[in-house]
């Protein structure tokens, strides 16, 4: 008597399921990188009458909708700190109040920038004529276009997969 084998089957060939996995992951990456990644952040202060620095500190994605609407009072100093110690962008500058410190921004910049930022926030401080001061950064370009591209990647892979399945 013969035996008979039972087969089973999925019913999505492993090529679907990879591809649909890419596509996916992909597009959302992509979507994070437009909607959520933080590619500026502004920094605008004030010197009021008693000497006491107020400032705010802004920042928003590609799309220009608004991440972070933040009041630093008083602010009293900066500092730069060493964030990784692999090459590249890996220096984040922070400004002090009397309670805590805040990063400046949520991503590393390189070690020029981010001592020029701290030496001109505290040559503001120290600087009891001056008014007014305005820092501005900017995600660098190279990291957020390497995201954009392995995104465009993933995507194309995974679109890839679906078509040759």
């Amino acid at each position: 008597m013969a035996q008979k084998r039972s087969t089973f089957s999925l019913p999505f060939s492993p090529r679907k399921i990879w591809g649909g996995g890419l596509l996916g992951v992909g597009v959302v990456l992509m979507l994070m990188l437009v909607l959520v990644l933080p590619v500026w952040t502004r920094l605008d202060c004030e010197r009021s009458v008693t000497q006491l620095i107020s400032c705010r500190l802004r920042g928003a994605n590609l799309l220009g909708i608004a991440w972070r609407n933040q009041k630093v009072m008083p602010m009293v100093g900066a500092e730069t700190n060493l964030q990784s110690a692999k090459g590249g962008y890996r220096y984040r500058t922070s400004i002090f109040t009397y309670e805590k410190e805040i990063p400046l921004a949520p991503f590393s910049v390189k070690f020029r920038q981010a001592s020029r930022t701290k030496e001109a926030i505290m040559e503001f401080v120290g600087d009891q004529t001056a008014q007014r001061l305005r820092i501005s950064y900017r995600v660098p370009w190279v990291l957020f276009l390497t995201a954009i591209a392995f995104a465009t990647v993933l995507s194309c892979l995974g679109g890839l997969c679906l078509w040759l399945s």
